[in-house]
């Protein structure tokens, strides 16, 4: 299989493997690959998490068992936040 690469990226794999860790442009990209498969399956997991969170809450809902509405946004605040130090620490 044969690709082309942006000068960004190049400079990228270029980078890692004058790092020493990656013997071969292979290694490098295979790497990212697996990397971005991983991250794709934790992706989905969270929308499944999501859509099953907001199905209890459209059924909970329709028993009229309601949470206030502060609570509810302290809740969603709180996720955001976590959501967003795992995204700033590379997760």
């Amino acid at each position: 299989m044969n690709f082309d690469l942006n000068a960004e990226l190049e400079k990228v794999v270029e980078s890692k493997l004058r790092s020493g860790r990656y013997d071969s442009v292979t290694e490098v990209l295979s790497e990212a690959l697996q990397l971005r498969e991983q991250r794709d399956r934790i992706l989905m997991a969270r929308n499944e998490e999501y859509r099953r969170q907001i199905e209890d809450g459209w059924l909970a809902a329709r028993r009229s068992d309601f949470v206030d509405g502060d609570e509810a946004f302290d809740r969603v605040d709180s996720e955001l936040a976590a959501i967003k130090l795992a995204g700033s620490s590379g997760g």
